[in-house]
């Protein structure tokens, strides 16, 4: 089977589930952006889970939820390689999934001078 890699910039990865038409089901756990953080507390804005998925088993999924929110706006997406799936990160590091930590400049706070 071929395999590529899908990107994932959900901060808690996402589980994909398809039927196999046998009444079974296989599932694929994306690794999401706090997947390689180490303990550290500031995430790269342009951090990003990398799975090596079966490319059937993609297919079959996107068939089935190319409408789902993650797929439309890019937070969850493929690319043949690992490195392809990189350089796509980067590409969308201006697009917001929605699950952005709040900035303290946007939230109207100011530093305290003590």
């Amino acid at each position: 089977m071929s395999k590529i890699t899908v990107g994932c910039r959900l901060p808690n990865g996402l589980v994909l589930r398809l039927q196999d038409g046998k009444g079974g089901e296989k599932r694929v756990t994306l690794r999401g952006q706090n997947a390689d953080m180490n303990g550290a507390l500031y995430i790269q804005p342009t951090h990003c889970g990398y799975t090596e998925v079966d490319k059937d088993f993609w297919d079959g999924w996107i068939a089935k939820h190319s409408d789902f929110a993650p797929v439309v706006s890019g937070a969850v997406f493929a690319e043949a390689t690992e490195s392809k799936a990189r350089g796509a990160a980067k590409e969308r590091v201006k697009d917001k999934t929605g699950l952005e930590g709040a900035s303290a400049e946007d939230s109207g706070l100011k530093k305290s001078e003590d």
